[in-house]
Order: C-alpha cells, then structure tokens, then sequence
C-alpha cells in the first residue's frame, strides 16, 4: 500500500459513487475507514474530500470522468501580458505592474 503516489490518480465518478455507498452504510459514516477496504492507491484526504462534496456527486451521471466547473483558473489579461513581457526578456518592474492595475480599477 503506497501513501506517496508520483502522480495523481483520476477517478471516474462512478468509482466515487461506490466509495461514498460504501462509507454511508458499512463505513458508518466515517471516510477514512473506506482506505483499506477499498485496497487502492487512495489516500484518506481525497476521500475525506468526496465524503465533504457528497451531494455533489451524487447528483452527476456516473459516466462522467469529472465534476463541472473544476481545473485550472483562467488567467487575467494583465497576467498574460506579464508573461509575454517575461518571454520576450522585457523586464517588468513593481512600477509597471502598479500602472497597470491603475489602469484596470481606476
């Protein structure tokens, strides 16, 4: 049994439907005590987490591979022109980034 996995392990919804059944009726309600029953590469904290957005998924179809509205944040325009600046060796200074910000809220 490996706590450290070297990468992230996706579950489909489905396999967390079965982990959330199993906590709500043998588990008895307590998240962490579906680890070793199950016998994967999970560690309590993603469990604990689906166990907090139960509701959650229980609601979605079971097909789905993830849940609607997570994954990465799209960035700022501002931010994207500090990357560009970055890219093209242009330095951007505190000052720069202060006008800039003036120019968004001002």
């Amino acid at each position: 049994f490996e706590f450290a996995t070297t990468r992230r392990n996706a579950f489909p919804l489905w396999k967390k439907k079965e982990v959330l059944d199993w906590v709500n009726t043998p588990g008895e309600g307590t998240p962490s005590h579906a680890v070793p029953y199950f016998c994967e590469r999970v560690d309590p904290g993603p469990v604990r987490r689906w166990w907090c957005k139960r509701d959650e998924i229980l609601g979605r179809d079971p097909h789905q591979q993830r849940m609607a509205g997570g994954g990465r944040k799209k960035a700022l325009g501002v931010l994207k022109m500090i990357v560009l600046r970055r890219l093209k060796k242009e330095t951007v200074t505190r000052e720069w980034i202060a006008i800039q910000a003036l120019q968004i809220h001002g």
